[in-house]
């Protein structure tokens, strides 16, 4: 009642207070909210009035939290979409992508079903609807749903397509997209394994003694069998096959090798081609020692290897062994070499010409070493290949040296060494350079010889000069029996002279050389040594070995001269014709002690030894006793 006595007050209560009889209201939020009037009066003991309503607001449904979803369906049947209940929805409108409505789109329902039109993804939205107007759509996708019975597609089945018929194999599957929980596998009609989720194993038992077979697989899942694929086999029986083996180096085919230089490359072929479709395998061996095991190449690279190594290969077929290789050509012995490595060793180091020769060899020369070339004093040697050079002459002297090489080996190994060869000398003549006739007592003096077979008696050289065919030639030694030389010369220059009369044999060794390799030469000549005229004035012939003859120094040189002997009286007591030799000089036997006189006649052709145109000598001698 809004029409109020004057004593009455209205008030309006609930979200917001007002006096006001006649009231607007706005819902600040959705749901029942109540809204009071109440009259109160100033008349005392009256009780207020009230009256109360309750007013409901609502909004378009909301989906806040509610997911839409897509059940899986098979091939040839429907799915079923659905939708979480929408609050205060009181109707649902469906919109299909990617498949068929089969109910209507509009619907009270939170389902709808859908027809299979080939797509392999499904998408739907849904919204909800109430008096306030339509709610946001939600909306459901799977790519999974709407398929086929089984996989559209099976990926190509793994496992071997040529097998050995004793042993075993196994195969597997997979499928695109991969919605198949499992599969089902036959060998040729007979069936395998079904719904298996792994692949099979066929082995000798399934093989039998048949050469060809058929794996089927068929992709599986709750909507049944799909699509199948299939695969041929190839069953080879066990046999005995030949294999071949070369050898390469450098890319050469050859089993010579250089040890240390060179890997070998082994190849292995199978007489048997293709196998039967095996895979062909090998496993190499050298001396029997495994070195690459059951290899899928018919290739191995040896990078060491012994001379005579027997590097063997066997053939095995596959990873099953369904092959055996026979002995036919199965091995290869490696002809290995080394790089040289030698040393040069001379039988002497030096030697005379004379005492032979010196022979150069080569040691520790090995299979397929070859003299490359000798060299002395870095000129090649023309011609000379052989292990071993012999020098027999002084101009062979000098610095050798040998490279050597090898007919397989790259490397080459060179020694040197060096050798002396002195040249022989040789006296060829003595020649005089002055002819003095005589030696004084005391002094020293230069001699000479003119030639080796000495001079006569009497005809003495002032100098001595030994020729000799050899430049090289270190010393000299002069030697006589009464005479001392100045020695290292090639004059024989006197450091002492003779003091008796007679013929002295005077020799001259030559030598050239160095330590125990020492050449040398000898020769020598009669020489005739003459003392000058001395003519005594007294002798004692007692016995006593000193004086006892009348002898003359320098008689030795007048081989005419003639001696006469007289006493006071005049009377001859001696005379000799011919010489006087100092063994037949007057021994005055038989006479006393006393004066004599003497007449000497040289005869002499050249003369002019004595004073006088009669070139005598006259004097007196005394015994004494």
């Amino acid at each position: 009642n809004t029409n109020l006595k004057s004593t009455e007050t209205g008030t309006w209560t609930s979200t917001f207070t007002s006096t006001t009889a006649n009231q607007s209201y706005t819902p600040l939020s959705t749901g029942v909210e109540t809204i009071t009037w109440e009259i109160t009066t100033s008349v005392p003991g009256c009780t207020p009035a009230s009256k109360s309503i309750a007013i409901t607001t609502n909004d378009v449904p909301n989906v806040t939290g509610i997911t839409a979803t897509i059940a899986a369906g098979c091939e040839g049947t429907v799915a079923a979409a659905s939708v979480g209940a929408i609050p205060t929805a009181t109707s649902y409108a469906w919109t299909i992508t990617n498949g068929t409505e089969v109910t209507p789109s509009t619907t009270s329902s939170t389902n709808v079903t859908l027809a299979v039109d080939g797509s392999t993804t499904a998408s739907v939205s849904v919204t909800g609807t109430n008096s306030c107007g339509i709610s946001q759509a939600v909306t459901a996708s799977n790519t999974i749903t709407l398929k086929p019975k089984a996989t559209p597609v099976i990926a190509a089945i793994s496992g071997q397509t040529a097998v050995c018929g004793t042993k075993s194999d196994s195969y597997t599957a997979s499928s695109t997209p991969n919605d198949a929980t499992g599969y089902t596998w036959k060998w040729n009609t007979t069936t395998k394994a079904t719904n298996s989720t792994a692949g099979i194993t066929l082995n000798n038992a399934d093989f039998g003694t048949a050469t060809t077979g058929t794996i089927t697989v068929i992709a599986v899942n709750g909507c049944g069998e799909g699509a199948s694929a299939t695969q041929a086999i190839t069953i080879v029986q066990p046999q005995q096959i030949d294999v071949q083996l070369s050898s390469k180096v450098k890319a050469v085919a050859t089993n010579k090798f250089c040890i240390e230089e060179d890997a070998v490359e082994f190849t292995a072929t199978s007489t048997a081609g293709s196998l039967g479709g095996l895979t062909p395998q090998y496993r190499f061996l050298v001396n029997n020692v495994e070195q690459q095991a059951i290899s899928t190449s018919a290739i191995y690279t040896a990078a060491t290897l012994t001379d005579g190594a027997v590097v063997k290969v066997e053939i095995t077929g596959d990873a099953s062994g369904c092959y055996t290789s026979n002995t036919n050509n199965t091995t290869v012995t490696m002809d290995g070499y080394k790089q040289p490595v030698v040393t040069l060793n001379a039988s002497k180091a030096a030697i005379c010409e004379t005492d032979g020769d010196i022979i150069l060899t080569i040691a520790g020369m090995k299979k397929g070493d070859v003299v490359n070339s000798w060299k002395k004093d870095g000129a090649v040697l023309i011609g000379e290949k052989t292990a071993s050079y012999t020098a027999s002459k002084a101009s062979k002297s000098g610095d050798y040296a040998i490279e050597v090489g090898n007919t397989v080996c790259v490397a080459t190994d060179t020694k040197t060494t060096d050798i002396k060869i002195f040249e022989q000398p040789k006296i060829v003549n003595f020649q005089s350079a002055t002819s003095t006739k005589e030696i004084l007592p005391g002094g020293r003096y230069v001699y000479s010889i003119q030639d080796k077979e000495g001079i006569a008696s009497g005809t003495i050289p002032t100098k001595f000069v030994g020729i000799v065919n050899d430049n090289a030639t270190t010393s000299y030694v002069w030697s006589a029996a009464t005479i001392e030389f100045e020695q290292g010369l090639s004059d024989g220059n006197f450091m002492k002279e003779g003091e008796t009369e007679g013929v002295e044999w005077v020799s001259l060794v030559v030598y050239n050389g160095e330590g125990t390799a020492v050449c040398k030469d000898s020769a020598g000549f009669n020489m005739g040594v003459s003392l000058p005229l001395n003519i005594p004035n007294a002798f004692s012939p007692n016995g006593d070995g000193a004086n006892d003859k009348w002898v003359i120094q320098g008689m030795n040189d007048y081989p005419d001269a003639q001696v006469t002997i007289f006493n006071r009286w005049g009377a001859k007591l001696y005379e000799r014709f011919g010489g006087y030799p100092a063994d037949k000089a007057w021994d005055g036997e038989g006479m006393p002690v006393g004066t004599y006189y003497y007449i000497i006649k040289l005869n002499d052709k050249e003369g002019g030894q004595f004073e006088g145109a009669d070139d005598v000598a006259r004097g007196a001698v005394t015994i004494t006793r």
